[in-house]
C-alpha cells in the first residue's frame, strides 16, 4: 500500500508569521503544536518541526487564487497572554502590538492538499439560503427568549426586541450543503447572539451545536472566523478560528457526520 502523506493546515498572521495547526492523515487529525502549562508557551511538535522545507499555498482572506509562500525560520511571538512558536515567512505583514489581544489573521496555507472557501451567503442570494435563514430566525428567538429573563436582570439598557439580525451565514455545497451561521436579537445595547450549523438532508434541515449567550459589546460568545474547507473524499472539514473574549482556539468540523475535533492550538489569559 502507498504512503499516505499529510495535508498540513496552517494559520498566517497579520505580522506575517505562520503558525502550524494540523496535519490531517486519513481520518486521523495530529496537532501540530502543544502548549507547555509552566512555561505559557506553545511549541512545535516533531511533526511541525518537519515541515521546514514544505511547499506552502496561501489563501489570503478577500482572495480566490492562492500564492506560494516559503518559511525562512523559527521564532517565538506573543499571542493574548502566551507565546507561540511559528514560521518566519517571505510574506511581509505589518507589525503587531504585544498588548493587541486578537491578532488579525490573513488567511489559510496548506500543505499537499487544497483548500476551498465557503460561498458568503449572508444576503440570502436564493431560496435555499432563505430557507436556510427562517430556521435560523427560528433557533435566534428560541435562544433570546431563553436569556431574556437573565438579560434585563443584568443591564438596565435592555429593552424588548422582536427582530433577528442574521450576521454571517456561510455555506459549502460538499456531498450535502453545510451552513455555518451567526445571529443576533438585540435589546438595547445587548443581545442574545445565537451560533450553529446548519446540514441540508433528504429528511429536511438539521441544526447541529447551536449555542446561545449574552454579548454585551465585550464578553460574548465564541464566534468563528476563516472557516476554510478541505475535503477529503465525502467529508468536507472546515477549519474554524473561534475568538472568545481573552482567547481564541482552532478546530475542525466535519460534515455530514458532526465529528468535532477540538484543542488544535490557540491562546488566551
Amino acid at each position: 500500500m502507498a504512503r499516505q502523506e499529510p495535508v498540513s493546515i496552517a494559520i498566517l498572521r497579520e505580522d506575517g508569521y505562520l503558525v502550524p495547526v494540523v496535519n490531517i492523515v486519513g481520518d486521523r487529525y495530529v496537532p501540530l503544536t502543544t502548549f507547555s502549562q509552566t512555561e505559557n508557551k506553545s511549541v512545535f511538535t516533531a511533526d511541525a518541526v518537519a515541515l521546514r522545507d514544505s511547499e506552502w499555498m496561501f489563501w489570503r482572506r478577500g482572495t480566490k487564487n492562492p500564492e506560494a509562500i516559503k518559511v525562512i525560520g523559527r521564532a517565538m511571538v506573543h499571542n493574548h497572554c502566551t507565546d507561540e512558536e511559528a514560521w518566519r515567512t517571505t510574506v511581509q505583514g505589518n507589525p503587531v502590538d504585544k498588548d493587541v489581544a486578537d491578532i488579525r489573521k490573513l488567511g489559510v496555507a496548506i500543505g499537499g492538499g487544497q483548500l476551498r472557501l465557503p460561498e458568503n451567503v449572508t444576503a440570502q442570494p436564493d431560496e435555499s439560503s432563505r430557507r436556510v435563514a427562517r430556521r435560523i430566525i427560528a433557533l435566534t428567538h428560541a435562544g433570546g427568549e431563553r436569556l431574556q429573563v437573565e438579560i434585563q436582570r443584568l443591564f438596565t439598557n435592555a429593552g424588548p426586541s422582536s427582530v433577528v439580525i442574521l450576521e454571517k451565514l456561510r455555506r459549502d455545497r460538499g456531498s450535502v450543503s453545510t451552513y455555518y451561521f451567526e445571529a443576533v436579537k438585540k435589546y438595547g445595547d445587548v443581545g442574545a447572539v445565537t451560533t450553529g450549523w446548519i446540514v441540508e438532508s433528504p429528511g429536511g434541515l438539521r441544526a447541529h451545536d447551536i449555542k446561545s449567550g449574552i454579548s454585551d459589546g465585550e464578553s460574548a460568545l465564541v464566534r468563528g472566523d476563516i472557516l476554510p474547507i478541505i475535503q477529503r473524499g465525502l467529508v468536507s472539514a472546515w477549519l474554524g478560528v473561534w475568538h472568545a473574549y481573552e482567547g481564541e482556539s482552532y478546530s475542525i468540523h466535519e460534515w455530514p457526520s458532526g465529528r468535532h475535533i477540538d484543542n488544535l492550538g490557540g491562546g488566551g489569559c
